[in-house]
């Protein structure tokens, strides 16, 4: 595995490439540009703040700030996670005609998202601004945040994006997992409406998403903390699925070239 992540390093400017395209494909092809990190989430907030209003606020004051600053980190999951699977196959004529290596494509997406991630954050400040909430002082702790889900995300992308080439199905079953982990996740919900000593508590007990969402949130909302335990084993759980994924890819790469 230290030899897999230092040859990436020493591709590095490879990496920083397919960055930079991914983020122009992003931004220059359409006509609001940046605009849509910040159009996007919000939207997709407003759309869900209608629909949650009619059944219940969940008792959470400022909701269209709790909701934003969840959905925000789901959206860096879902889009690298979908655009993951189809990195080997999008780029398959350049893997099989030059020698780089492969790990760089999944890992470029995550990066790339997660930029957009960042990007994305003044679309927070803003509804924070206008709902009058000042930040926390778990916003220190952002750094933190980012690099657990960057961590997360890259273990996932390098075994999907593996899996997908040589089981196309992946693709396609990714799309009801993504929706079913959503509601899984407390995104729209406060964690403690989970209730004890449920099937859903179990899930939520070994989702390293409660305890990512939960810091997140925590930066406007003190009491949302998950608590250093959760976080702990979140931290934990992101590295073990981060190394899996990274053996995962090695172990199937052979297979992969030959399906490329």
């Amino acid at each position: 595995m230290r030899q897999q992540f230092k040859t990436v390093w020493e591709h590095r400017a490879l990496l920083s490439h397919l960055v930079r395209r991914d983020l122009k494909l992003r931004y220059e092809v359409t006509t609001l540009g940046y605009l849509w990190s910040l159009l996007e989430p919000v939207l997709l907030t407003v759309i869900y703040y209608f629909v949650f209003s009619l059944i219940g606020r969940f008792g959470v004051e400022d909701y269209p700030l709790f909701l934003l600053s969840a959905i925000l980190p789901w959206i860096w999951v879902s889009t690298a996670a979908n655009a993951s699977s189809r990195a080997l196959l999008s780029e398959s004529r350049l893997i099989t005609r030059v020698y780089l290596p492969r790990e760089t494509f999944p890992i470029s997406v995550t990066t790339s998202k997660g930029i957009e991630y960042v990007l994305s954050l003044p679309a927070v400040a803003l509804v924070a601004l206008v709902v009058t909430r000042p930040p926390t002082i778990y916003i220190t702790l952002l750094p933190v945040a980012i690099l657990m889900q960057w961590i997360l995300v890259t273990g996932l992308a390098l075994a999907l994006s593996a899996l997908n080439t040589l089981f196309r199905d992946v693709e396609r079953s990714l799309r009801v997992t993504l929706r079913a982990l959503f509601y899984l996740s407390p995104i729209v919900y406060p964690f403690d409406r989970i209730p004890n000593e449920t099937f859903a508590a179990v899930l939520a007990a070994v989702n390293p998403l409660v305890g990512l969402i939960g810091l997140y949130r925590s930066f406007w909302f003190e009491d949302s903390f998950p608590g250093w335990g959760i976080l702990g084993w979140s931290a934990g759980f992101s590295l073990l699925i981060f190394f899996i994924g990274a053996r995962m890819f090695a172990s199937l790469e052979s297979e992969v070239l030959k399906e490329l």
